[in-house]
Parts: structure tokens; sequence; C-alpha cells
């Protein structure tokens, strides 16, 4: 299922790439799901990926490594 860019979230479980990230980053579903809380939350960007302190939200547009950027956004993998 590809991520719509420009689609906003009506819920957290809409931050699919933050989901993506996560699994891919092996991190645990408690906190994927705190992310995608704190993402829906702060009315961040659906492709969002993490949150800097000091830079705000990262997106999935921003992952230098294509095939991940694909798989991130497109789930193509």
């Amino acid at each position: 299922m590809k991520t719509n860019t420009t689609t906003k979230a009506n819920s957290p479980k809409d931050y699919k790439c933050i989901a993506r990230w996560g699994h891919h980053l092996r991190s645990e579903y408690y906190y994927i799901q705190r992310e995608q809380a704190k993402a829906f939350a702060d009315n961040a960007p659906i492709t969002a990926i993490y949150y800097n302190n000091n830079e705000g939200w990262h997106t999935a547009e921003t992952i230098v490594n294509k095939e991940l950027r694909d798989f991130i956004i497109n789930e193509d993998k």
C-alpha cells in the first residue's frame, strides 16, 4: 500500500512510515505506538519517521538509501 504524502492523518495508526521505520530498526511495538501518537498530536507530516528534539520531525523522503526510502514510503519490499 503506497503512502499518499499529501494525506492528513485521521488517527495515530495512519503514520505507517513510523511503523515501517520502527520495524526496520527493530523497535518495540509500544515505542512505535507512542511515536505514532506523538506524530498525530503534533500534526506531523504523514511520512514522518522519527522526531529529533533539535530539528523536529524527519520524513521518509530524506532517507538517502533509495531502496529503504521506497520501502518506507511504498511498502514495496
